[in-house]
């Protein structure tokens, strides 16, 4: 545990860092933000202010906590959509608070970006099909949906198109670097290749991102658990070794299902990790939120038998870290370099 503190003090430190170094005071008003956007969630506004900073001014609607399928639009919300000049959704012909978002957008005459119309990788869960459940948590996913929005931006802001350029090009290098980090994170732990099952369809990307495959889900609908004989032979898999953890969104710990998943982990025997799909809270972006979820990973299997290089995790974890902050200086020079030309 206290690797994982220290980790999470190397997090804040890295966000604090940035804003430190993103503060221009020649930057005026006028030269940005140009564009509002609308977004569904947290995570989608981060990717979105990856790629338009600093020319977009990004919001988003889900508050943290919420569950996507059970909000409806408050009078602060629509308000939201009303002043925006574009909207960005997942997919709204899925998520029926997106297609509430949708409506209102096109009563308002907004331009729309909905990310069903691109190409995602959809992953299938055994025994509850094509999972749209937390599409934008697999790194070649968060791409696809970055770089539609590049050219987005593009289109709308063409006299920008360089900085937009810029901005695509380093997303693009922080996920094949993201991409071989979660690889070695679960390949030095020992579980690269294993099985999992999730407590809800929308955690399995994240597993699904460190190189493992999701075998299975407690919750198949709204409201609507496994049979105690699909769950008991869940259970024996666990206990035979071919199920190696259980995951489950860090939101929903002390819920129904959450418990569920607790007394799966207890009875079964094997660690259950806690991952965050929504909300980034006190992270910075995507790529911090990511790390965050290799560190839960991480400590989840600390005190167990397939935790071998634990140190050597730890200090990769930081190292990785470090990278992001020098890197991330690298970018708001440039973006400074680009504002005041």
């Amino acid at each position: 545990m206290k690797y994982l503190s220290s980790l999470l003090f190397m997090i804040l430190i890295s966000n604090t860092f940035t804003f430190m170094l993103s503060y221009n005071p020649n930057i005026s008003p006028n030269n940005g933000p140009l564009l509002n956007i609308v977004t569904t969630t947290e995570i989608i506004a981060s990717i979105v202010d990856f790629v338009g900073f600093p020319y977009v001014n990004t919001t988003y609607v889900l508050p943290e906590g919420a569950d996507i399928h059970e909000y409806s639009l408050s009078p602060i919300d629509v308000k939201k959509i009303e002043m925006a000049d574009l909207i960005v959704l997942i997919n709204s012909s899925f998520f029926s608070l997106e297609k509430e978002i949708r409506e209102y957008a096109e009563e308002y005459g907004k331009l729309i970006l909905d990310y069903n119309n691109y190409s995602m990788k959809i992953l299938s869960v055994p025994d509850f099909g094509k999972n749209f459940h937390g599409i934008w948590l697999y790194p070649d996913n968060a791409y696809e949906i970055a770089n539609a929005t590049y050219r987005t931006l593009c289109m709308l802001l063409p006299e920008k198109a360089e900085v937009f350029r810029h901005n695509i090009e380093e997303f693009k290098r922080k996920i094949d670097a993201l991409k071989n980090f979660l690889i070695e994170i679960s390949t030095n732990l020992g579980i690269i290749g294993k099985n999992a099952v999730v407590a809800v369809p929308g955690v399995a990307y994240v597993v699904e991102s460190f190189g493992m495959h999701v075998i299975g889900t407690l919750m198949k609908g709204p409201g609507i658990t496994v049979s105690p004989s699909k769950l008991s032979e869940y259970i024996q898999r666990a206990k035979n070794g071919q199920i190696v953890f259980i995951a489950c969104p860090e939101h929903l710990k002390n819920t129904k299902i959450g418990e569920l998943a607790k007394e799966f982990s207890n009875e079964a025997n094997i660690p259950i990790v806690y991952f965050r799909i929504f909300s980034i809270g006190d992270l910075k972006d995507y790529f911090a939120l990511m790390t965050y979820n290799a560190a839960m990973l991480n400590n989840a299997f600390s005190k167990t038998k397939y935790s071998t290089s634990n140190y050597d995790i730890f200090y990769l974890l930081i190292f990785v870290l470090i990278a992001i902050i020098l890197v991330e200086g690298i970018i708001i020079w440039r973006y400074r370099k680009y504002a005041g030309e």
